[in-house]
């Protein structure tokens, strides 16, 4: 379960901050896109981060209480 809830981890950090890619041109910068967009990419970011540390220590937690 540990093992599912890391991984799970990951790819909400690799989704957080990994490039974003176009099929054709390839990795687009976040410097390419509007302010405005920016602001917005930035925020789905941080509440990735977020939801991810949440989801890890809630895991945590879980084994914790299911080992008592």
């Amino acid at each position: 379960m540990a093992g599912a809830a890391g991984g799970l981890v990951g790819a909400l950090f690799y989704a957080a901050f990994g490039p974003f890619k176009c099929k054709q041109c390839g990795p687009i910068a976040r410097s390419e896109f509007p302010k405005d967009i920016q602001s917005k990419m930035t925020l789905g970011s941080l509440l990735l981060v977020v939801t991810a540390v949440v989801l890890f220590v809630l895991v945590i937690a879980l084994l914790i209480f299911i080992k008592k």
